[in-house]
């Protein structure tokens, strides 16, 4: 049962530090069908208190249910004076829409403790919620999502968020290729994206919660609007929605949108935090390569090194895979011995390409370059 907030009272708070009239606001809230209790009653607290009691006369506030698109409340402020300066006339006009907003996150913590294990909880099925908002654009909405950013369909595993993310390649993709593309649609008419991170969202570590974060960033700017807020503070999440905030949002480049490939964050887990930290910004990336002697079988050793990173590798002509962190696009390596006039290293990339390096003399540090076939993930 979801603690009681008084909302008379919520809204006379907001009034008394209302500096009047202002342009009204076209605003949407896009809610999950589920959440666990304790972010159910904080955002209950945060609707009540910073939502509808910072309303304004004219002010109009739509909010739906992500995964179903289906409307909870659709309510708006009579444009007139008395509305912003007395409280238990705003109070009366947003009752109704208080108490479905109340049954609604009830019934979304009693659907937590009941529902499939297996699926993230707390899914607003943003792709989804972009189709239900193409009405809404033309009305300049402000939009605040709760809920988790691990995107997650039963009926196409390829494309779950649980374990990883996508590439910024999925972008360029339709509708009806992937729930993941953008193609063909827009949102220009938004002004912005603010997402409220839920408590449920289970991220395996810096790579994926990052990886999450840009890719629901490019996405944005994919649909011609801007995610303007991604946080787990709810209370610092609604303040920023509800001024409109547009600065201070974090923004990302994308470097692989010539390719479409998922991510698979949990091969990162167990990595030093200072080489998880380079990945997930993007210095570093992970590839499996098949290192190998180019020229007679005679002895050569080579260690490859990296960010935290060292592996000695005894050099056969049948190439020996090794998955390393390579960064700026090429692989750097150090000379150990030499079995017969230099130390012949070559390498087998991931899309079968052969590349050599030149001869090279114990104690030597090499950079070989990669080129850059599989661009890092970010």
């Amino acid at each position: 049962m979801l603690r009681s907030t008084c909302l008379a009272t919520a809204v006379g708070v907001m009034l008394l530090s209302a500096p009047g009239l202002s342009a009204a606001t076209e605003r949407i809230i896009v809610l999950a069908p589920d959440y666990p209790l304790a972010d159910a009653e904080q955002i209950a607290d945060m609707l009540g208190r910073t939502v509808l009691g910072g309303l304004a006369p004219g002010d109009g506030l739509t909010v739906i249910e992500g995964a179903s698109g289906r409307t909870i409340v659709d309510a708006r402020v009579p444009d007139e004076p008395i509305y912003a300066t007395h409280r238990r006339q705003l109070a009366r006009v947003l009752q109704p829409a208080w108490t479905e907003l109340r049954s609604h996150l009830t019934g979304a913590a009693k659907r937590t403790e009941t529902q499939d294990r297996t699926r993230p909880g707390s899914q607003v099925d943003l792709p989804s919620v972009v189709q239900n908002l193409g009405y809404a654009a033309a009305r300049a909405p402000d939009v605040l999502v709760i809920g988790n950013p691990l995107h997650h369909d039963d009926t196409m595993p390829a494309t779950s968020f649980r374990s990883g993310y996508p590439t910024a390649g999925y972008l360029a993709l339709t509708r009806s290729t992937s729930p993941l593309g953008t193609d063909g649609l827009s949102l220009a008419g938004v002004n912005g994206i603010h997402f409220c991170v839920t408590s449920n969202s289970a991220f395996l570590n810096a790579v994926h919660e990052e990886g999450v974060q840009r890719y629901w960033s490019l996405y944005a700017e994919a649909l011609d609007t801007r995610l303007l807020t991604y946080t787990t503070s709810f209370a610092e999440c609604a303040k920023r929605f509800m001024a409109g905030e547009a600065s201070g949002a974090r923004t990302f480049s994308a470097s692989d949108a010539d390719r479409v490939a998922m991510i698979d964050a949990s091969v990162y887990s167990d990595l030093p935090p200072a080489l998880q930290t380079e990945i997930a910004s993007g210095i570093t990336r992970f590839e499996s390569l098949g290192v190998f002697d180019w020229d007679a079988e005679d002895g050569d050793v080579v260690e490859i090194i990296g960010t935290d990173f060292r592996q000695r590798v005894d050099l056969r002509n049948r190439p020996e895979t090794v998955r390393v962190p390579i960064t700026h696009g090429a692989l750097r390596v150090v000379g150990i011995a030499d079995g017969n006039r230099g130390i012949t290293v070559g390498i087998k990339t991931a899309d079968d390409r052969m590349i050599v390096s030149d001869t090279i003399a114990v104690g030597e540090t090499v950079d070989i370059p990669l080129g850059n076939p599989r661009p890092p993930a970010f």
